[in-house]
């Protein structure tokens, strides 16, 4: 019996050493040129991932229905998860939603990773991509204050089949300000899209100098075929602690603030209003301003050459940007980047890493119709004409309307006719006031008695000649005598005499007589 105790409890040992054995070989991590198959001196990765709900996920607009795909992906990069790593899952349209951060103990919390991915939808109208970045670095930030952070390594993935659209969105985040809190944070980004459509302003975040170099990776995968392959292979791609740290290279650290500039609406062949940029860089370096984008028909006028900058000390000045005259009405987005300029005296060593500073510019070109161009104008027109106006009547000490009353009467008859031949009947009927007729011109035959004028007719007119009002008589058939002498036309003056037929009349006009023969003014 001892010998039978004995040897079983051998057995058992040696069983329980074979299991161990197994386990080590099964359960441990795959070794790989980039991550070492030991635990120690190696860190852990806080998993987030940023998905597109937008309904395009899912075929809405004639696209490829790839959002099961995707899910089927992270749902298996969720099973070979490693025990310490966490995962956050965001989706985002309009706006981000945060699902709950699940630090990975065991196969519950997978399986509970794995239900929530496997109940999200996408029925999203729009693409706010800005946003959704901001809220991952952030989220990335906060996991970076605990006390492990040192070991810890946050990698975002951002997974969309689209460019950012932002349409009707109040205060949307612009895809690049998230430039300066990336350059803070410093997680691994990864840009994996997935559809027609590339957004441009995605890769120059994911490459922009603010991510220390193989920290930043895009990656094209139209409608998510080889998905699954590409989760994958993200994962030995995140760095893990070295023993050994490598030598820091030389870093050149140009910053550009603001990092977003709105130029506003402009009329083609014109040019914007300054805006004011501030330059600085950790190293006496020369630099260069550029537009990127491809902003058609806009073009940098100011500054016009290279700048060069002090170390450590910012340099101010002011942007300008010319449209062309044939520019197409339109929003434009680019961006105006800095570049080195190592051909004018700059030496930098040949393992220097270089962070080049851009802004985000906005600007709007639309034509404005004639009208409205001149309209200010008309305005500043009928103000001087109105100030004038109430200059005058205060002068001549009457009202516009007694002033219009008076331009008109410079227009109207004045005098008096008397009737010599025949005699009216009634005294009154001698004479005919011509101011009261309120008339630039009267026909003689109206005035004088019936038959009396015969075949003859003329028309008293006023008329003005060199600044000064006249009356006018003009024959209309007839002979008609002005002081004797037949006339086609003449200017009558107080005292003159008409004949028209039988009838004769006096032309009365106080004050204004008939200049004598040497051109004297009226007597």
């Amino acid at each position: 019996m001892s010998i039978e105790f004995h040897s079983s409890r051998k057995y058992l040992l040696s069983l329980i050493v074979l299991c161990a054995t197994v386990s080590t070989v099964y359960f441990s991590p795959v070794a790989t040129s980039q991550e070492p198959n030991t635990t120690q001196g190696r860190g852990r990765v806080d998993w987030i991932f940023v998905l597109d709900t937008s309904a395009s996920m899912r075929g809405a607009g004639g696209t490829s229905d790839i959002f099961d795909r995707v899910k089927s992906a992270l749902e298996t990069f969720i099973n070979n998860t490693e025990q310490g790593d966490s995962v956050t899952v965001y989706t985002f349209d309009r706006d981000t939603m945060l699902r709950p951060t699940v630090h990975i103990s065991d196969n519950t919390d997978r399986r509970d990773l794995i239900n929530t991915l496997r109940s999200l939808e996408a029925n999203g109208d729009r693409t706010h991509t800005g946003k959704a970045v901001r809220d991952a670095i952030e989220r990335a930030g906060e996991l970076k204050q605990r006390g492990e952070a040192e070991r810890r390594t946050p990698s975002i993935v951002l997974l969309t089949d689209g460019i950012e659209d932002v349409r009707g969105i109040p205060n949307p985040v612009p895809i690049l300000s998230n430039v300066k809190r990336l350059s803070e944070i410093q997680p691994y980004l990864f840009y994996v899209s997935l559809g027609d459509e590339h957004d441009s302003l995605v890769d120059q975040l994911v490459r922009n100098p603010a991510l220390p170099p193989g920290r930043g990776e895009v990656i094209r995968d139209k409608n998510a075929l080889d998905i699954r392959n590409i989760v994958e292979r993200i994962r030995p791609v995140v760095a893990v602690l070295s023993p050994t740290p490598s030598p820091t290279p030389v870093q050149v650290n140009i910053n550009v603030e603001p990092i977003n500039l709105d130029f506003g609406e402009i009329k083609p062949g014109k040019q914007t209003g300054p805006e004011t940029l501030n330059l600085n860089s950790n190293i006496d370096v020369v630099v260069e301003l550029s537009l990127d984008g491809q902003p058609a028909g806009i073009g940098l006028i100011e500054p016009s050459g290279p700048i060069a900058l002090k170390a450590d000390q910012a340099t101010s000045f002011d942007v300008r940007l010319g449209v062309a005259g044939d520019a197409a009405d339109g929003q434009r987005t680019f961006l105006l980047k800095a570049n080195m300029r190592n051909d004018m005296g700059t030496s930098l060593p040949p393992d220097a890493e270089i962070r080049l500073g851009s802004v985000e510019c906005r600007l709007g070109v639309k034509h404005v119709p004639l009208w409205r161009t001149l309209l200010p104008w008309f305005a500043v027109v009928l103000v001087l004409l109105l100030c004038g106006l109430i200059g005058v009547c205060m002068y001549m000490g009457t009202t516009p309307r007694g002033l219009l009353a008076m331009f008109e009467g410079r227009r109207l008859l004045e005098g008096e006719l008397e009737i010599l031949r025949p005699k009216p009947a009634q005294p009154e009927d001698e004479f005919v006031n011509l101011s009261g007729l309120n008339s630039r011109r009267v026909v003689l035959s109206e005035v004088v008695p019936d038959g009396a004028a015969r075949d003859a007719d003329a028309e008293l007119e006023t008329a003005r000649a060199k600044g000064v009002k006249l009356m006018r008589l003009r024959r209309i058939n007839g002979y008609v005598r002005v002081n004797g002498a037949e006339i086609s036309f003449a200017d009558l003056y107080d005292g003159d005499t008409i004949e028209l037929g039988d009838a004769r009349l006096r032309f009365n006009w106080f004050d204004r007589r008939r200049p004598d023969e040497t051109g004297d003014a009226f007597n």
